[in-house]
């Protein structure tokens, strides 16, 4: 048995090939409904060795009905972006079909052998279609062994590549992942690091035109600069309270972040661009007037170049202060 004998995609290819595999005249074919197209990349992947056609263009009924009715018969898969009952001009093949498919990936994996308890479901169920696909070959075994809403999450995106993302100010989110994985991306946003949200639920279809991550970015860094500053001055703390990241563990999290970032030498540039603009959104800077016992050096730009301010406005008044105590003690 090799490693991969029992994946998710062998397991799928023989879902497909009982139906496909039978000695018909004509050949055996299926149509496979996809309304949320969570599908169509995973049946393009097991029809690559060529045992059945794949149908899967992205085209009218009526014209996919006219080329199945002119096209030879051969085992295949004829794949529509809708449900069962909103098929159309394809209807009058589907009776002729071996197997109408139409089904989630969550019923899908109950059936090769993954149970989700059902309090996991609402959670792990967004995940899914990204999940799917990066252990598409991967044991049932493993499955077994790793399938949990933290480690799904950071499977799929580890803390390097979340560093990656937020410090990457100017370059679009495609650059990191595809589109399917914004919604995990979205929930260690949320859940493991208590910033703001990088979309609301409102968002459909995981627009990435709709998205500006720069500003995403911008009030990430507002939110760990005034954090940082709390931290740091808990006595006098800073008024952006909404921005203040909850105690415990998500706080420890977002903040070993922040202070790796600092310190990470090929990102270090991009820190104090995006530390910039994010203090622009922020109150620190009449905060740190207030502040007066010195702490470790904060995050936050404008608080160090106030606190430094501070200290020079003073001077004139300490050497005056000094050229005056000398007179004293001439006389």
């Amino acid at each position: 048995m090799t490693v991969t004998s029992n994946s998710f995609s062998n397991w799928l290819r023989q879902e497909i090939l009982q139906y496909l595999n039978k000695k018909t005249s004509p050949p055996s074919f299926m149509i496979w409904c996809d309304p949320c197209r969570v599908w169509k990349d995973l049946l393009q992947t097991v029809a690559n060795n060529g045992t059945f056609e794949l149908w899967a263009e992205e085209t009218h009924e009526l014209i996919l009905r006219e080329k199945f009715y002119k096209s030879p018969r051969s085992p295949r898969i004829v794949w529509l972006p809708v449900s069962r009952e909103q098929i159309t001009y394809f209807k009058v093949f589907e009776s002729q079909a071996e197997e109408v498919k139409e089904g989630s990936l969550l019923s899908a994996l109950s059936s090769y052998g993954v149970e989700i308890p059902p309090e996991q479901i609402p959670d792990l169920e967004p995940l899914l279609p990204a999940h799917v696909k990066e252990w598409f070959d991967y044991p049932l075994e493993h499955w077994k062994d790793n399938l949990s809403k933290g480690q799904v999450k950071t499977s799929l995106i580890d803390d390097d590549l979340f560093l990656q993302i937020l410090a990457s100010y100017g370059k679009p989110l495609d650059t990191f992942i595809t589109g399917d994985r914004i919604p995990v991306f979205n929930r260690r946003v949320i859940e493991d690091y208590g910033l703001p949200p990088f979309f609301n639920n409102k968002l459909k279809n995981n627009n990435l035109g709709a998205l500006d991550v720069d500003q995403w970015r911008i009030q990430a860094v507002a939110s760990l600069l005034v954090t940082d500053a709390m931290i740091k001055c808990p006595e006098n703390q800073p008024t952006d309270k909404d921005r203040i990241i909850p105690q415990g563990a998500l706080r420890e999290r977002a903040l070993k972040l922040l202070y790796r970032w600092q310190k990470q030498i090929d990102l270090v540039d991009s820190f104090e661009k995006l530390a910039i603009e994010a203090d622009k959104l922020t109150t620190l800077q009449y905060w740190a007037k207030s502040v007066k016992k010195l702490s470790l050096p904060f995050a936050s730009p404008v608080v160090e170049n106030t606190l430094l301010q501070k200290k020079l406005s003073i001077l004139p008044r300490l050497v005056h202060l000094k050229h005056w105590q000398n007179t004293q003690m001439k006389r």
